[in-house]
């Protein structure tokens, strides 16, 4: 004996609409930029207290120890920094501003 399987007119449940929608786009958990710790403890910090603050540091020994004991990219940051003080920030229209002081 066959038995057949009676079809049934109910629809197999849908899953909620609002409930699917959460998990396509919109903002996720650890997205987007990791916030500058440094701006937002510098933020409130004033030009002649920052003075005040360098003035107990051996930069000299400081800027040493990054440049022989940092990652790469610290390296390269120190340098850039180092750079743009002394030669000032290159404007877009300079095409080898990478290699040669503007």
């Amino acid at each position: 004996m066959q038995t057949e399987a009676v079809p049934t007119t109910e629809n197999p449940a849908q899953p909620d609409s609002k409930q699917s929608k959460r998990t396509h786009g919109g903002k996720r958990p650890g997205a987007g930029r990791k916030p500058n710790l440094a701006k937002r403890v510098l933020a409130g910090v004033r030009a002649k207290n920052a003075a005040d603050i360098l003035a107990g540091i051996d930069t000299q020994a400081l800027v040493d120890d990054l440049l022989k004991n940092g990652s790469r990219q610290l390296k390269w940051q120190v340098l850039t920094a180092l750079w743009e003080r002394v030669y000032g920030r290159c404007s877009n229209s300079h095409a080898f501003c990478a290699v040669l002081p503007c």
